[in-house]
């Protein structure tokens, strides 16, 4: 059930018929809120099992688990010196379900190479797992939560229907943002009402993200497609379309994701709910750590509090410091499947992560004790190309490593690199089929963050639309989103994460 499709639509028109004007009038007041949890539960499984209902099972098995254990984690009592062992049998049978599923093969595949090597064959059959929609995002929803529990930062929630609600929320369910309890379970004791302003910030978010996901992801998708087809290992396309390839799925990604995200969120505050933002401008940043702040926030949050802080963070001595930033996106890397592709873009993502937290402590120190001074003309004049060359960096190093997260192979990714910066007129040139989509895509993410970050961070084009004006444009609106939606929309890239 796409976000996009027109399923989806219906689903959620008689979920949010259901939740504002069916069960008011049937419920008394004093069971309204409930009435609704339990509603919202029961769409949320529903929603789910959709995809597999089998692995609805599995998700509720996370829920029983991670709810009954955390009434034994909590700190004080009797039981306070089992619960780091409880914590951690906890953290091994979730992070082991995860990687039975994501990473059975993939590590037993390694190991048997492994053991090739020394000449040893073994006769083992690969077993064909599917993978369950949306595990990694509930996994580390469970983990945060016993966590949090552990560490007395987040109450133990009583009720089971909260908590499975808080669970199974379906707008966040399959691909994020990857909500904390301490973020969704104080919203179940708040009733919030449907007023004009809700409405028009879910329409605005959720027309946002299809117009990501429908008009710009999917239309750029077969061009992408097209382009990093390697049959036989080989990049069939000259630098240029080595190039376009790399450009397109920079484009392709991040309208994909990031709708993905809008849609939820504006799913969300339709239903009275506020889910963390995902996506800020990323490909604004001028620097790679400034990237990730932006990009995937919630999970570069999550890495920071439950691995990174974890092992120590910056408290530690400089050398260690460097390695808990560096296995922290080791960490994020492997997060995003099982294949060394991923492994290798979250190391490369480490290392340039550890240089510039270097340059920038090296900057700190060597600018301290110095006085402030109001930067002069030549200065100001001076940062124009200083930062649109800092942006190249960024968008250039991203870009590139996007080819590696996209390739099916590491060799793949390798032949295609190696094209890209080879500069060579040798290979197809690609057609005007595939760079138009590509181009156009490319031109309006820039231009869409642009935009946003003048509206959003600088505060600019800050234009109050009667909201009368805004609800009559949106038929139209609708009918326009139609004609330049793909014709056949795919799934979210992030859906098999």
């Amino acid at each position: 059930m796409i976000f996009s499709s027109a399923l989806f639509f219906f689903f959620f028109a008689a979920v949010f018929t259901m939740h504002w004007a069916i069960l008011p009038g049937l419920v008394p007041p004093r069971h309204l809120r409930t009435a609704r949890h339990a509603a919202l539960l029961i769409a949320s499984y529903v929603f789910f099992a959709s995809y597999e209902w089998i692995y609805a099972f599995l998700l509720l098995f996370f829920t029983l688990t991670a709810y009954g254990s955390a009434f034994y984690l909590q700190p004080g009592g009797s039981r306070d010196k089992l619960r780091g062992w409880l914590l951690l049998a906890v953290i091994v049978t979730f992070v082991g379900l995860l990687g039975y599923y994501k990473y059975y093969n993939f590590f037993l595949g390694n190991l048997l190479t492994l053991v090739g090597i020394v000449g040893y064959h073994p006769d083992v059959v690969f077993h064909t797992i599917a993978l369950p929609l949306g595990i990694s995002f509930f996994t580390f929803q469970a983990l945060s939560y016993v966590i949090d529990v552990w560490r007395g930062k987040t109450p133990v929630e009583q009720s089971f229907l909260r908590f499975a609600l808080f669970k199974s929320f379906f707008p966040q369910l399959v691909a994020g943002p990857i909500v904390t309890a301490r973020e969704f379970l104080p919203q179940l004791y708040a009733d919030k009402e449907l007023d004009l302003e809700r409405l028009r910030s879910g329409a605005r978010w959720f027309a946002l993200g299809f117009i990501k996901k429908a008009v710009i992801a999917d239309n750029v998708s077969p061009a992408v497609d097209m382009l990093f087809a390697n049959p036989a290992g080989q990049f069939l396309h000259n630098s240029s379309g080595a190039w376009l390839a790399a450009l397109g799925f920079s484009a392709q990604l991040y309208a994909d994701f990031s709708g993905y995200s809008d849609m939820a969120w504006g799913s969300a505050i339709w239903l009275g709910f506020d889910l963390p933002e995902n996506f800020r401008m990323p490909y604004m940043a001028r620097s790679i750590t400034d990237h990730w702040r932006r990009w995937h926030m919630s999970l570069a949050r999550w890495i920071r509090e439950y691995v990174y802080i974890s092992m120590g963070g910056n408290r530690v001595s400089f050398v260690r410091h460097k390695v808990n930033l560096l296995f922290s996106f080791v960490i994020s890397g492997l997060w995003h499947g099982a294949n060394w592709t991923y492994v290798v873009w979250g190391t490369a993502q480490g290392i340039i992560l550890v240089i510039e937290n270097t340059l920038g402590e090296w900057k700190k120190k060597r600018e301290e004790g110095q006085p402030v001074t109001e930067p002069g003309a030549f200065t100001r004049i001076i940062s124009v190309p200083v930062q649109l060359t800092l942006w190249l960096y960024m968008f250039i190093f991203t870009t590139s490593s996007h080819v590696v997260f996209r390739s099916p192979s590491l060799s793949a990714a390798w032949t295609h690199l190696k094209t890209m910066y080879s500069f060579s007129s040798q290979g197809l040139a690609p057609q005007p089929s595939i760079y138009r989509p590509i181009l156009i895509s490319t031109v309006v993410v820039l231009l869409g963050q642009l935009f946003g970050y003048w509206y959003f961070e600088k505060k600019k084009f800050q234009v109050k639309v009667p909201i009368w004006l805004e609800f009559a444009f949106y038929p139209f609106m609708i009918l326009a989103l139609i004609q330049l939606a793909a014709p056949e929309g795919g799934a979210f890239i992030y859906f098999v994460f």
